[in-house]
């Protein structure tokens, strides 16, 4: 990270959140490290278990799957049983992860600047649809 700030570049990390043994405390670490591994833009997926992965040899065994539809394996909605989170609950994380990520003093100031506020905007709009539905009650 050092050496692309160096060199003037912008870092995207892409975190991986929703594997079927993952606990809150882990989610919480892997997106506490989204923000401290210093890059500038962050993806975040939902594990998804594909043909020929150690994960999907491992969603067979455990009968983890939760449908054979392919249009859902985007790793973007739950397509596995995880023991610790429902679908609603960890489809509701990956929206958190995002938001924690982006709204940041130093995130916000330079969307700001750079971007006319894109990301705040976005933000602003999806977290006050969120709130006002009682959405995010009991995700911490």
């Amino acid at each position: 990270m050092k050496n692309a700030k160096k060199a003037g570049l912008h870092a995207l990390g892409s975190f991986v959140i929703g594997f079927p043994e993952e606990s809150n405390e882990d989610v919480n670490k892997t997106i506490k490290f989204s923000r401290k591994v210093g890059v500038d833009f962050a993806q975040f997926a939902i594990a998804t278990p594909y043909p020929g992965t150690k994960l999907w040899l491992y969603a067979l065994k455990e009968k983890l799957l939760l449908t054979m539809n392919w249009r859902k394996f985007t790793t973007l909605e739950p397509v596995m049983k995880l023991k610790y989170f429902t679908t609603s609950q960890i489809a509701k994380v990956l929206k958190l992860a995002y938001v924690k990520f982006y709204l940041r003093p130093k995130t916000l100031a330079r969307d700001l600047i750079e971007d006319k506020g894109l990301i705040f905007r976005k933000a602003v709009r999806y977290l006050a649809t969120e709130l006002f539905q009682g959405k995010w009650h009991g995700v911490k």
